[in-house]
């Protein structure tokens, strides 16, 4: 069974669910707006089924509560997000089973987190298209400012540990200001941080780090696939690779890259000094622009609103002259 939320208006949350839950718009198109709270505690039941999934126009906002994925046969993830879909996240728990991510933003229009827990599932391998990230942002606007965000452990040999956060190329624009990014276990070298597909992607700030194994090549980031990464900010715990025609824009002071080491001081102030594998057309570009504030990343505003705010400023002042 599914519980379905499909009103159209603001609902709330805040007791459990044993169930797979679906948020979607009305029969007349309205999006619904769900909230969980605190108490609140979603845990599906089907199939390889997601904790929420999120279609349409509809919004889910995260402020405490549960969201864990189905443990039948392979598991699931904890939430799916398929539309022009809104997720906002300052507290509360996402959590996947088995080999899934914890979010899955396959088609969303904005995704933005300042707090919480997002963790990806862990288990044995189930093959090559396991994706048992934290968060796997395939399109949309992202920003993050804070929370957790954990790939999910392999249990054998046969593949890698879930990445903290994975930006695919699909996504409009992303930006990191906070957060706590820590790759999966394996016995291969651990999971990425942060790993970067196709993707241009700007870093102020918080912390990645490459999951524990008992392998080498510990990454704290990857950039590859022609993804282009801005570092501004952050610290890391690991090295990077930079593959396959990928960028590595370095803001900063001091910055030197010699030996495949860079070294200096980011933008932020923060100091670095991580080892760098250049594969295939990767590159390492440094701009020593100094320090400087760094801004938490926003959402923009749809289009229309600033014509709206500008014409009602006109207004504003028409009557105030004819008065």
């Amino acid at each position: 069974a599914t519980t379905v939320f499909d009103s159209g208006l603001p609902t709330t949350i805040n007791t459990a669910i044993n169930d797979d839950v679906v948020i979607k718009n009305s029969s007349s198109g309205d999006a619904t707006a769900v909230t969980l709270k605190n108490g609140a505690a979603i845990t599906a039941q089907g199939l390889n089924a997601a904790g929420v999934t999120v279609e349409d126009t509809s919004t889910l906002s995260i402020e405490g509560g549960k969201i864990t994925g189905s443990s039948a046969l392979s598991g699931g993830p904890g939430i799916v997000l398929d539309g022009m879909t809104r997720l906002t996240m300052g507290e509360g728990v996402v959590q996947a089973v088995g080999a899934f991510p914890g979010i899955s933003a396959f088609s969303a229009l904005t995704v933005s987190i300042s707090g919480g827990s997002i963790s990806g599932g862990s288990g044995p391998t189930t093959g090559f298209l396991d994706d048992r990230n934290g968060l796997s942002m395939f399109s949309g606007i992202l920003a993050i400012s804070g929370g957790t965000f954990t790939g999910g452990d392999v249990t054998n040999a046969a593949n890698q540990g879930g990445s903290g956060l994975l930006i695919d190329g699909g996504t409009t624009s992303a930006q990191i200001a906070g957060g706590i990014f820590t790759g999966g276990e394996d016995e291969l070298g651990g999971g990425f941080g942060l790993a970067l597909i196709g993707s241009e992607v700007e870093v102020l700030g918080g912390t990645f780090s490459a999951g524990n194994s008992s392998g080498d090549n510990r990454l704290s980031v990857s950039v590859s696939s022609a993804a282009i990464l801005n570092l501004k900010g952050g610290m890391f715990d690991g090295d990077f690779a930079v593959e396959f025609d990928g960028v590595l824009n370095v803001f900063g002071e001091d910055l030197t890259f010699q030996n495949g080491m860079l070294k200096g001081h980011l933008q932020s102030g923060e100091e670095i000094s991580v080892s760098v594998g250049l594969v295939q057309g990767g590159q390492v570009n440094l701009i020593n622009s100094g320090f400087g504030a760094v801004l938490p990343p926003q959402i923009p505003l749809p289009p229309a609103l600033p014509l709206l705010a500008a014409g009602l400023g006109a207004l504003a002042l028409i009557q105030r002259r004819s008065a």
